[in-house]
């Protein structure tokens, strides 16, 4: 039998929650939490709730009012928590998506691993989606990932029981003779490269960066805003490396983002961190400074000094004009 309930009683139970209501917490978790006090379901508490009067005026309180200090505090600690959830999204994400593609599929994993975020909040935040996402997660393994996944504990074999040194195409011969499969030496090549392995070669190879993905990222100085009003407002530094006929020429130029000038600039046979500070320490010269700029100087100077005394903790994105 159907329980009435006077609307006395109806409009009790809404002002008890009203005042019982924690300022962090929703409407539907504090009617789960006291409708067991009022002896009456959570469902029906919150549509009482929904459908009283204090509730719908409470938006529309007078300022001052406690009520209308309360919506504040809760609508700021609604956006505190949508931003640190953001921030903690976007940690995890920088360190899975290294090369910045954010396909269906990769963020599909990216959700699996970090479910306790929420589908939704972290498409939000990627820009993603959020029913190519679900769609990717449902969809089956196709057959030629399948096919992959058996081919490349093959590879692996072939490639471990002829020392490590066999290409793609030493590969596919080996593959054809010794498990009867002709698989292109493209696809060899991707999935190689998807196992972390490479053929030896003959010609010497140059590494110019050895990425510490571990080591913490150099400061975003300018938030990726490379726009300047007027000359020597704002320097950038770059370094690279020229292949010439005597060897690799390693380059460090620091443009002026106003008007695109080369304001300071060194070249060497090695990659060294003198390589940098010489750049940065052409840009204190009279042509690139002017006496507007004596404090950029003075701190320029300073960070340049910090520098050298301990090449190991210098970063080239750790100054910015």
């Amino acid at each position: 039998m159907r329980k009435e309930y006077t609307p006395e009683f109806k409009d009790q139970a809404v002002r008890f929650v009203l005042e019982e209501i924690e300022p962090e917490e929703s409407r539907r978790h504090g009617c789960e939490r006291l409708a067991p006090k009022l002896s009456v379901k959570a469902v029906t508490l919150y549509n009482w709730l929904k459908q009283s009067a204090p509730a719908k005026t409470r938006a529309s309180a007078p300022p001052g009012s406690v009520e209308e200090l309360r919506a504040q505090v809760q609508s700021l600690k609604k956006e505190n928590r949508e931003l640190a959830r953001a921030n903690a999204i976007l940690s995890d994400a920088a360190a899975f998506f290294w090369g910045g593609a954010r396909p269906p599929k990769e963020v599909a994993v990216f959700v699996a691993a970090h479910r306790h975020h929420g589908v939704v909040p972290i498409c939000r935040v990627l820009q993603v989606a959020p029913s190519a996402v679900r769609s990717a997660m449902a969809r089956p393994v196709c057959a030629r990932r399948q096919a992959d996944d058996t081919i490349k504990p093959m590879l692996l074999a072939v490639f471990d029981a002829n020392y490590r040194v066999y290409g793609r195409r030493k590969m596919k011969a080996a593959l054809r003779r010794e498990h009867g499969i002709n698989v292109d030496k493209d696809r060899i090549a991707r999935l190689m490269a998807e196992l972390g392995i490479r053929g030896a070669t003959r010609t010497k190879s140059t590494v110019t960066t050895r990425s510490d993905r571990s080591s913490p990222r150099a400061p975003d100085l300018v938030n990726r805003q490379f726009t300047a009003s007027r000359p020597n407002e704002l320097w950038v530094c770059d370094s690279t490396y020229v292949p010439t006929w005597s060897g690799f020429a390693y380059t460090a130029s620091s443009p002026d983002v106003f008007s695109r000038m080369i304001v300071g600039w060194r070249t060497a046979s090695s990659m060294t961190a003198d390589l940098v500070t010489d750049a940065l320490e052409r840009l204190s010269s009279p042509a690139a400074i002017n006496s507007s700029d004596l404090l950029g100087l003075a701190i320029l100077q300073w960070a340049l000094a910090a520098a050298r005394a301990d090449h190991r903790t210098f970063r080239t994105g750790d100054i910015s004009g």
